[in-house]
């Protein structure tokens, strides 16, 4: 191979390489999605806070805590006992009054042991807690997904 050739070659491995895409941690539980969803402006207070994994999570490790904006623990939650393959967890918060929340999670895989968290937030400019559909008063920017709180 010539060397102009060689160095084709080896400017498309390297893109290939570098816009290959990458999923977050393969097989290991990523956040899926969040109930209610990253960054959403609720009317009402959710009477359930849920946060789906892309696999079965190990139910005495996982959790899922939410802090208020000073970042006091409010309630602390797991695995939801209701979903048999262990691959949501929720928790129940007390009444929530207006104001900016984090929910963080800490999600253990239950087939490896492998650990990953991360965080999403929400905001109540209603107050009180309604049913678990509460409506919003903003459209969500997507899913929830891994981040820090601030």
């Amino acid at each position: 191979m010539r060397r102009s050739q060689r160095a084709v070659v080896r400017l498309l491995v390297a893109a290939l390489g570098v816009s290959w895409p990458l999923a977050p941690a393969w097989g290991h539980a990523a956040l899926i999605r969040s109930s209610p969803p990253n960054g959403a402006v609720l009317a009402h207070a959710p009477a359930v806070i849920r946060a789906w994994f892309s696999e079965e999570l190990d139910p005495r490790s996982s959790t899922l805590r939410l802090y208020d904006a000073r970042r006091r623990l409010l309630a602390t939650g797991g695995v939801d006992p209701a979903v048999k393959a262990h691959t949501v967890m929720r928790v129940i918060p007390p009444r929530l009054p207006e104001g900016t929340y984090v929910v963080q999670w800490y999600a253990v895989s239950a087939d490896d042991g492998a650990v990953r968290r991360g965080s999403f937030r929400f905001s109540v400019r209603g107050g009180g807690a309604t049913s678990p559909g509460s409506a919003f008063l903003s459209p969500s920017p997507g899913p929830g997904r891994a981040g820090d709180p601030a």
